[in-house]
């Protein structure tokens, strides 16, 4: 029995080394995705936050740059894939198993498809997954033991959750409400209390930044209710679980609900909440499929429980994992040489913004919005570059760095869309790039203003405001707003749809004058054409130097439409 047990467990390191060595190979030979590169900045610039995460995926790349190119940018993430597959086979696995339940449990895990893209790609889920493995270990041991001991270890665990991924946090509370009797245990609130402890450094920075990060995801990502978001859900639901295995977890969850298993139990509780969470949320916009990945830890779970010990479970289990894995093979094999010459974000990086900066004469480029496209463009040619934030598209970390600071006066290239007038086309290897050349570049997208009288409502037909407002130049040059070269602007806004501009005739010229400010006061015409009476809208002011559209010079304030 020994050794069987020894056997088993030599086949288990053998099978999880050789997927460890499989996404290593991958990771070193394809190319970036694009929020990769956008992480790549955050590990040059370490810091406490970041606009749109935290900063765990940022020390992970850090801490593996000292290997060079895409291997160095994902090493940890290819290394922490095993340790947590580890962790889920020590949760779920008796003390004695044979071989054949090692090999069923690797074709499950193996035919599940975003293991694959998350056991290489640098991304904050690779994280999320390693830590939540380790609380939900440290948590099961502490329910079975009742013991002080895993206290610290759970509270460090769901602290390197919070560092990782905001919906991390979702994977403590479902653990939680799967065994509520959790809650009656003294030891469960000095947990929460150490890791809040433990997490006071990120939150600090939340409060120096006015906590923009849950601005974002709780306020800025919602959108208006479609019903293909509910659609489009529980099909990356089931293509994300396999199609093939997903339905039988649903099977086995409604025929064992008593499962008396204490781990199965809460794993299965889980992958509940997380379903219908999530489904829930379809109706303020669209679900990315990794916001659920920890789901599958249970499926995995749940499924090998439900095969091992039965023939022709084993045998269905085992012959659609292994054409499920021969199939996500072929999908690596793609991504790693693009025989088909396709254009997407992992392919021809090198060779396009190599051809973008031999355009420009190497000169630093500022993207327009396109976070990715900056990052990418430093990452490939070694060159500076900035993602000036924009009106029209999502704003990021750019917003926060002052990188733009340091082109003052110097020639730049800026990319602009396609039919913007006397600018350059090349033809690159993922499609056409457009630039036109600034010879002294000087930013105004710092510009601070602040409306001293702010109004809750506006009229839907054409109404005329007074406003006052403070304008705040940091520059060390002075700025002109006239009726060409730069204006103010007040915009009405549905984010992820719309804008519309409404000019401010401010005194011609209006001189800004270095490090000072101006109040001024306006009459402004507004009558907005795409906003509904009875709706709230964002708002606020912005200035505009063509082809430069930047993002809000003002806070952001709510108006409603008012018939």
């Amino acid at each position: 029995m020994n050794k069987n047990k020894l056997s088993a467990n030599q086949l288990f390191w053998i099978l999880n080394i050789a997927w460890m060595l499989l996404n290593l190979l991958q990771a070193s030979v394809t190319e970036l995705a694009n929020d990769e590169a956008y992480y790549v900045v955050f590990a040059k610039h370490l810091d406490w936050g970041y606009y749109d995460h935290p900063p765990m995926i940022a020390l992970f790349i850090y801490l593996g740059q000292w290997l060079s190119g895409e291997l160095g940018v994902r090493l940890l993430t290819v290394l922490s894939q095993p340790i947590y597959i580890w962790l889920l086979w020590k949760l779920i696995a008796p003390a004695t198993v044979e071989k054949k339940d090692v090999w069923l449990f690797f074709i499950i895990a193996l035919a599940m498809p975003i293991l694959h893209i998350y056991g290489f790609v640098a991304v904050p889920d690779a994280p999320l997954m390693l830590f939540s493995a380790l609380f939900l270990y440290f948590f099961v041991q502490y329910l079975q033991h009742t013991s002080w001991y895993y206290i610290p270890f759970m509270a460090l665990a769901i602290a390197a959750i919070g560092y990782s991924k905001y919906t991390g946090v979702l994977v403590v509370l479902f653990a939680c409400a799967a065994y509520p009797k959790v809650f009656l245990r003294k030891g469960i609130y000095i947990t929460a209390t150490l890791s809040l402890l433990l997490m006071l450094p990120h939150l600090y920075w939340q409060y120096q930044h006015e906590w923009v990060s849950f601005q974002y995801h709780l306020v800025g990502r919602n959108q208006d209710f479609n019903a293909f978001y509910i659609a489009e859900y529980v099909g990356n639901f089931i293509a994300v679980f396999n199609p093939f295995i997903l339905p039988l977890v649903v099977w086995i969850g409604f025929k064992n609900r008593h499962q008396d298993e204490l781990t199965l139990l809460i794993l299965k509780r889980i992958a509940l909440f997380f379903f219908l969470f999530f489904f829930a949320s379809c109706i303020r916009g669209h679900v990315q499929p990794q916001w659920f990945i920890f789901v599958t830890f249970s499926v995995i779970a749940l499924v090998w429980q439900w095969a091992r010990n039965h023939e022709k479970r084993y045998r269905y289990i085992r012959t659609v994992s292994i054409i499920s894995i021969v199939i996500l093979i072929g999908f690596r094999i793609v991504a790693a040489t693009n025989p088909f010459g396709m254009k997407a974000e992992v392919f021809n990086n090198k060779t396009s913004y190599t051809q973008i900066a031999n355009a420009t004469g190497n000169l630093p480029v500022i993207f327009m919005g396109k976070y990715t496209m900056a990052a990418k463009y430093s990452y490939y040619t070694g060159l500076d570059a900035h993602a000036s934030p924009n009106i029209h598209f999502r704003t990021s970390q750019y917003q926060l760095w002052d990188f733009d600071s340091n082109l003052l006066e110097k020639p730049v290239a800026i990319h602009v869309g396609g039919d913007y007038p006397n600018a350059t086309h090349i033809q690159t290897d993922n499609g056409q790039f457009s630039f036109v050349i600034d010879s002294c570049y000087m930013p105004i997208r710092k510009v601070q203003i602040q409306w001293l009288n702010p109004y809750n409502t506006i009229a839907s037909k054409r109404e005329e405001k007074n406003m006052t407002l403070s304008i705040h130049n940091p520059y060390p040059y002075d700025i002109v707003i006239d009726s060409e070269k730069i204006q103010l602007h007040y915009i009405i806004r549905k984010p992820w749809s719309w804008v519309e501009y409404f000019p401010v005739d401010v005194e011609n010229p209006l001189i800004l004058t270095a490090f000072s400010t101006t109040n001024i006061q306006q009459k402004i015409s507004i009558e907005s054409e795409k906003a509904k009476p009875n709706e709230t809208y964002e708002t606020g002011f912005l200035l505009t130097k063509p082809p430069y559209i930047v993002w809000y010079n003002s806070p952001i304030y709510n108006i409603q439409i008012v018939p």
